[in-house]
């Protein structure tokens, strides 16, 4: 008469003492997949940045690698904050190898914009020694008006060409300070030297010399 509810009883007492058997995580284990889940966030963002067309042209993308290199570093310091210093996370990893591999070109391409900086500055030398040597009655306007009206020109032109990129690419550059100081005092310095040469157009050529030797 009792059999069954007695069996239905074992059946159940069974089942509660197989998921009571279940392996708990640790209290470590726990602690680490807290990390991971959190890291997951900024790593998804980077992954959501790093389109087709940023792939296709990183470095006419400097404004999207900079916010990439952003979601990288966030998902470190979650990491760092959870004092997690061996973790394997292979989206990390390979968003990281890949801004690591654009690190050439973006000497490259510092190179290249250092010297565009000169030629620019040059050509705003050459633009005022102009205005200066004009006969007087040549002269359409105050020189001084002119001179800050080239000058504002300049910096314009300047911010727009060289200035603004090369600070992007400095902070790319940054991920690997020991690797390429010397790029970086350069970029960092580039308004000092260009007036140098304005002072001193001789300048120009030992300028070209250590953008070269980078």
């Amino acid at each position: 008469m009792y059999f069954w509810p007695c069996v239905l009883l074992v059946a159940v007492l069974t089942c509660l003492i197989g998921c009571d058997s279940q392996p708990r995580k640790t209290d470590s284990e726990i602690f680490r997949a807290n990390a991971i889940a959190e890291a997951q966030v900024p790593i998804d963002e980077a992954n959501t940045l790093l389109t087709d067309t940023v792939k296709n042209a990183p470095l006419s993308n400097l404004d999207t690698l900079v916010m990439l290199n952003n979601a990288i570093k966030d998902a470190q310091q979650i990491y760092q904050k959870y004092q997690i210093a061996e973790i394997q996370d292979p989206r990390l990893t390979q968003l990281d190898e890949y801004l690591t591999s654009l690190e050439p070109k973006m000497i490259e391409r510092a190179k290249t914009l250092l010297h565009q900086a000169i030629d620019e500055t040059l050509q705003l030398r050459a633009q005022i020694e102009d205005a200066k040597n004009r006969p007087y009655s040549a002269r359409d306007t105050d020189t001084t008006q002119l001179v800050d009206y080239l000058g504002e020109n300049y910096n314009k032109t300047l911010a727009e060409c060289c200035s603004d990129p090369l600070a992007k690419i400095d902070k790319l550059l940054h991920r690997n300070v020991k690797s390429h100081r010397a790029t970086m005092v350069m970029i960092r310095g580039l308004n000092n030297d260009l007036a140098k040469v304005i002072k001193d157009k001789a300048f120009a050529a030992k300028l070209r010399s250590k953008i070269e030797a980078l």
